[in-house]
């Protein structure tokens, strides 16, 4: 028994490192229509008014499309960009990202905090571009969708109540993620430095600490100067010296003789 249920779970295991043709299937698709999302929103944002005015004429082959993927990519411009949630458009060729990725079982992303965060900032970044916007952009950053929810905010809660909410979600948005409390945002600025200016004040030496040049001139100091010892020098004056006896004895024989 213990050795089928052994090669039961080998078995098991060995089907568990190989992936279905389904799964490799929907995950590559997943991936690969991300890829294209992300394309045909960046070629539609550098010529989205020619784009928009090519949105009706998906099957018209007279008419020819300026966006990388064709009438495609305008399409799909138009319907995520224009007529939806503008720039935010490109957390969804996100998520199809991270979803072909679980699909490949791919622990890249986290699949329940990513959707959490893209989900937010779907519904943050229109009524953001909406309200800072305007006029001129606006329209294509913000979407249809957004814009007219920011509208709908302006009115009931005027332009500086819309601000207010747009200011405290996102500040709150940050406190829930990051764990912003006063003691956590100083735990965090000490760390950093302790890091940074930490290390170097580490490295430098401190002001207690002498150096070996400092030691030998304090030691020379501390040493009893040695008082130069006095030479007297005396000066020899050689006298002539008077030769008397020489004299004398001259003067001897003399008077002898």
């Amino acid at each position: 028994m213990d050795k089928n249920t052994q090669n039961k779970q080998q078995d098991a295991s060995e089907k568990g490192k190989f992936l279905s043709k389904q799964r490799v299937f929907f995950g590559l698709t997943f991936i690969f229509f991300s890829i294209v999302l992300t394309f045909s929103f960046v070629s539609y944002l550098m010529n989205w008014k020619a784009d928009q005015s090519q949105a009706g004429t998906l099957l018209d082959k007279s008419i020819k499309s300026s966006n990388l993927f064709g009438k495609l990519g305008d399409w799909l411009g138009n319907i995520f960009i224009f007529e939806s949630i503008g720039i935010a458009s490109f957390i969804i060729a996100f998520l199809f990202l991270v979803f072909g990725t679980i699909i490949l079982k791919k622990r890249t992303f986290k699949p329940w905090k990513t959707v959490g965060h893209s989900l937010f900032f779907i519904c943050w970044l229109p009524i953001f571009f909406g309200a800072a916007f305007t006029r001129g952009e606006g329209g294509v950053l913000s979407g249809v969708y957004g814009y007219q929810i920011m509208d709908s905010l302006h009115a009931l809660i005027g332009g500086l109540g819309l601000w207010l909410v747009l200011a405290a979600s996102i500040l709150l948005y940050f406190i829930l993620e990051f764990n912003l409390r006063p003691s956590s945002i100083k735990s965090k600025l000490n760390d950093i430095n302790e890091s940074t200016i930490g290390k170097v004040k580490s490295m430098m030496p401190s002001s207690d600490e002498n150096f070996e040049a400092d030691e030998e001139l304090i030691e020379e100091a501390e040493q009893p100067e040695e008082t130069p010892s006095k030479i007297t020098v005396t000066e020899v004056v050689e006298k002539p010296t008077v030769k008397f006896t020489e004299t004398r004895t001259r003067k001897c024989s003399e008077r002898i003789s």
